[in-house]
């Protein structure tokens, strides 16, 4: 009879263990055999917008296509521009603009302050991102992107700067020995942080949001393996690329393009709409909740008016933004402040904050704040959360990075120091689209829906511009 509870309190005990361990890795769960290229990209979403505009382009059309590269050092040393030269070589209809708005050093912690001022001016219609640092902040800057962009995101894992250890196998195992790549027997989890971050959370997110995974750690890993090399002969530092590494990473980039635009599947999001017809004054109405609207005309267009939900275009909200603060240092990509919020509408004008009285180790100093419109606004200190007198400029006090970057540099900051940044109007901006210097058309921004929702545009155009609109352009939110 003793046997017999003992027994039975084993296999209780047991049964709890596992349905403990089931719920305890829940957030770790994910598939535990190597997955392929084709498993991880196996949503028709992921890239759907990419393909239709490489598809269309294949039948002849000419198509503008719009790149941002973002994130920190890796991504932002320069092998982007060798991936779209060769890309422009291999799709000669596809007209491309990009852009790198990576910030060196700046981890997902950081980055996740600066990336609604990054984008804010931007409607990429896709996305490149690779950031070392914490998932949460990770995670948070995605979602920024997908709120403020239609793009289509590519999630890059890491290089390997060593030979990556396996993946886990992770929850519980029955297994006597732990496992390489894996901690915690017998609840096992990956590893190594890059290891996790690689084979785990960003594939585990990208499904969850339908986005895409390049699995660069698996493809880097194998290439070491197959030519017999190690990490460091494509480094020039044991993390970031030299020559040849920046190459690599290159044609890793344009072979997973190619592979996954070969698939036909996948609906664009942009839509080309006739222009709508003129009443009596001239007012041309357009209803709409897509995330951009832009006019593709054969010439720069002339005068412009605009007018949204009965709001001068300059008065919305959706129009005027601030950009990126400029930094501490002439040849350092850090900005002085990671973010300026405001609370009151913006107007387009061009703010200075000038820094003075700097204390010994630069976490501590005075502040003015001038706009070129609004005047001057306010004085503060570097320890105290700041609020303008207008409500336009808005700093955190924690957004400072004067003392970080002193004590990783060790170079003194100037004293004073001005920083600038504009609040810059989005919806008349101009884009020659072309190739090989010739330009083929312009595309001219009537309005950026950042704040989503439907809205009414009215705008004038000048008489002569109109014969020469190829269209109105949308490009609608991710769903």
């Amino acid at each position: 009879m003793r046997s017999a509870l003992i027994f039975s309190a084993i296999v209780v005990g047991f049964a709890g263990m596992l349905a403990f361990a089931a719920s305890s890795v829940e957030a770790w769960r994910f598939p535990t055999s190597d997955v392929t290229v084709e498993e991880l990209n196996a949503s028709p979403d992921a890239l759907a917008n990419t393909r239709a505009a490489f598809a269309l382009a294949r039948s002849g059309e000419t198509v503008p296509f719009r790149v941002l590269f973002y994130g920190q050092s890796i991504i932002g040393s320069g092998w982007g521009d060798l991936a779209m030269a060769d890309l422009a070589r291999l799709h000669p209809n596809m007209v491309f603009q990009w852009d790198n708005r990576s910030i060196g050093g700046f981890s997902a912690e950081n980055l996740v302050h600066t990336a609604s001022a990054d984008l804010a001016d931007l409607s990429p219609d896709l996305i490149v991102f690779h950031v070392y640092g914490d998932h949460r902040a990770y995670e948070r800057t995605v979602v920024e992107m997908l709120r403020r962009t239609g793009a289509d995101i590519i999630l890059q894992t890491d290089h390997a700067d060593t030979i990556p250890e396996p993946r886990c196998q992770v929850g519980l195992t029955l297994l006597v020995a732990q496992p390489k790549g894996c901690r915690s027997w017998p609840l096992l989890r990956q590893g190594k942080w890059r290891d996790y971050m690689s084979y785990h959370f960003i594939p585990a997110l990208a499904e969850r949001l339908h986005l895409a995974v390049q699995p660069v750690r698996q493809v880097w890993t194998d290439r070491l393996r197959a030519e017999g090399r190690r990490p460091e002969e494509v480094l020039k530092d044991g993390l970031h690329l030299n020559d040849e590494g920046r190459r690599w990473m290159a044609d890793f980039f344009v072979d997973f393009i190619e592979q996954q635009t070969a698939r036909s599947e996948g609906a664009s999001r942009r839509r080309l709409l006739p222009l709508p017809q003129s009443d009596a004054s001239g007012v041309r109405r357009l209803q709409t909740d897509a995330d951009r609207v832009e006019l593709v005309s054969r010439q720069p267009l002339g005068p412009l008016s605009i007018r949204i939900d009965g709001e001068a275009a300059e008065e919305h909200p959706s129009c005027v933004a601030h950009g990126r603060p400029t930094g501490s240092l002439p040849d350092h990509p850090w900005p002085s402040v990671r973010k300026v919020s405001s609370e009151s509408a913006l107007v387009p004008e061009e703010w200075r904050v000038t820094m003075r009285d700097f204390s010994e180790d630069y976490s501590d100093f005075a502040f003015d704040v001038v706009g070129s419109v609004t005047g001057p606004d306010g004085t503060g200190r570097a320890g105290d959360d700041f609020r303008s007198g207008s409500g336009r400029v808005i700093l955190d006090q924690a957004d400072w990075t004067t003392a970080r970057l002193f004590a990783e540099k060790g170079v003194p900051i100037p004293d004073p120091l001005t920083v600038t940044f504009s609040a810059r109007f989005l919806c008349d901006d101009v884009a020659a689209v072309g190739s090989g210097g010739v330009t083929q058309f312009y595309m001219t921004t009537l309005f950026v829906n950042t704040g989503g929702g439907e809205h009414v545009l009215d705008f004038v155009l000048a008489p002569e511009s109109a014969a020469g609109i190829m269209g109105v352009l949308l490009t609608d939110h991710r769903q």
